[in-house]
């Protein structure tokens, strides 16, 4: 039985230095690129609400699927945002972006070519 006991407790002390590691719960948000500046964006998200994401110094932002810059972000841009709730400030550890320009499909122009009216 004691040993039972000490097992559970290593278990459970183990489980709990896991949690502590992992830190706080990361949320994903979705949305467009209101502003950019070297340290922060603010998304206009899927609710029509303006959100302020701090970067962190270590955030990885990649735009297009290449790796990117944070002012190399563009106001429209679609944006899909890794954060965390870090000293009760909203901080992004990963941005991955979509131009405008390649978000929008190309127009057929061959489609109306060659007729008159």
């Amino acid at each position: 039985m004691q040993r039972l006991l000490g097992i559970a407790v290593v278990v459970a002390s183990g489980l709990m230095k896991l949690s502590i590691a992992a830190g706080p719960a990361d949320e994903v948000i979705e949305g467009r690129i209101a502003a950019a500046s070297r340290s922060s964006i603010t998304i206009v998200d899927k609710q029509g609400e303006n959100l302020l994401v701090l970067l962190a110094a270590d955030c990885k932002v990649v735009r297009d699927g290449k790796p990117s810059e944070p002012m190399m972000l563009g106001v429209g841009d679609r944006v899909r945002v890794t954060t965390s709730d870090i000293g009760g400030k909203l901080t992004a550890s990963h941005v991955e972006a979509f131009s405008v320009q390649r978000s929008l499909r190309p127009v057929d122009r061959t489609s109306c070519a060659g007729r008159r009216r």
